[in-house]
């Protein structure tokens, strides 16, 4: 698919290691953060018998129930995605949808279903990794602390990269939430405060959700947008949007993710009468040539809404046109994982592929 999902080496700061220190011995060792395949082979860890994702499973059910519902754990098994890779079949996808296995070959089918696993994030060579180190207790093991867990350097390995390119070559951000969120009002706010909220347990005791819900969650994208302004004219309907609780652009990662702002008229029952227009929030990219045989990705527009920074509330009037005789009309700000010519490729229903964020009605 003209290298759709095309991936290259993620943010060096988030695949690199760091010496961090073992608060037991005082010692130090080189820890790689969560990010692409091949990740460092699991290898015999003291107090713990069976270093797989079944094995944290059985420890941490509570965590491990939220995690089988998560984006994390259906990275590869998702229809949209699953769709995707049949038509290219390529290494660097397998890299973040199967940190598990070795992208240089297909993934098993128990690698293919662990997704982004325990393991993929809290397993380092011979050591259990958290963002804050415990001792072991009896019958189970320690816990190395590496604070960067809590910070967006754990997810830029997956989250934040560039179009691949010839070596040399300029290619600009394939998804660039990181940057994003470096460049917002909430840069010092982690990427889990809002990705993943502390809940409370059975017992009582608080953890971080490792639900990790975004896509189809209403709720949560309902946070990240506002609409400061609804209004009709003469057949104009400016709707303004700012950014609400989001520290990125809405929408934020793949660079097929987009919204639709649409707007038309209805009766006083709610009833649409007449077809209206569409305002779409996306980027858009074309290949170019570089060098003799080889095309780069390079982003010609991006008509998102950008995250708030200190000196820009990002605020946005959207214009759309309905019949000049409409004395009421609807609005209503959608999120789409893909457009509906791509859903059409994929053989997807475009339905399944959006959530309703925002609506209301206007009128004059």
């Amino acid at each position: 698919m003209g290298s759709m999902l095309a991936r290259s080496a993620a943010l060096s700061i988030a695949t690199a290691g760091a010496l961090v220190m073992i608060a037991a011995s005082g010692r130090t060792r080189d820890v790689p953060l969560p990010g692409p395949g091949p990740r460092p082979r699991v290898e015999p860890i003291a107090g713990l018998d069976d270093a797989t994702d079944a094995g944290c499973e059985r420890c941490h059910a509570e965590i491990a129930a939220e995690q089988a519902g998560s984006l994390h754990r259906s990275a590869w098994t998702n229809d949209y995605f699953a769709r995707a890779y049949a038509l290219e079949p390529a290494p660097f996808c397998r890299k973040c949808h199967a940190p598990g296995a070795d992208p240089a070959r297909e993934p098993s089918l128990a690698e293919k279903h662990a997704g982004v696993g325990c393991t993929s994030c809290h397993v380092a060579g011979d050591a259990v990794v958290g963002a804050r180190g415990a001792a072991a207790r009896e019958g189970g093991h320690a816990v190395l602390g590496d604070p960067r867990l809590a910070t967006a350097a754990a997810c830029g390995g997956c989250h934040q990269f560039s179009f691949p390119g010839p070596p040399g070559a300029a290619t600009g951000p394939m998804q660039d939430t990181l940057g994003e969120h470096a460049r917002s009002i909430g840069a010092a706010t982690p990427c889990q405060q809002c990705h993943m909220p502390e809940v409370q347990g059975a017992g009582g005791a608080t953890h971080r959700s490792h639900a990790f819900q975004v896509q189809g969650d209403r709720a949560m994208l309902g946070r990240a947008v506002t609409v400061t302004r609804a209004s009709l004219d003469r057949g104009l309907v400016r709707v303004t949007l700012a950014p609400g609780a989001i520290g990125h652009a809405f929408p934020t990662g793949d660079l097929f993710r987009r919204v639709e702002v649409r707007a038309y008229p209805v009766d006083s029952a709610g009833r649409r009468l007449a077809a209206g227009s569409v305002a779409v929030l996306e980027r858009t990219f074309s290949a170019t040539p570089v060098g003799h045989d080889a095309l780069v990705q390079v982003e010609r527009s991006d008509t998102r809404l950008a995250a708030a920074t200190s000196s820009d509330p990002a605020s946005r009037e959207i214009t759309l046109v309905v019949p000049a005789t409409t004395r009421r009309a609807h609005y209503a700000i959608v999120w789409q994982r893909l457009s509906p010519t791509l859903a059409a490729r994929l053989g997807l229903t475009m339905h399944d592929q959006e959530t309703l964020v925002i609506e209301g009605d206007v009128s004059r």
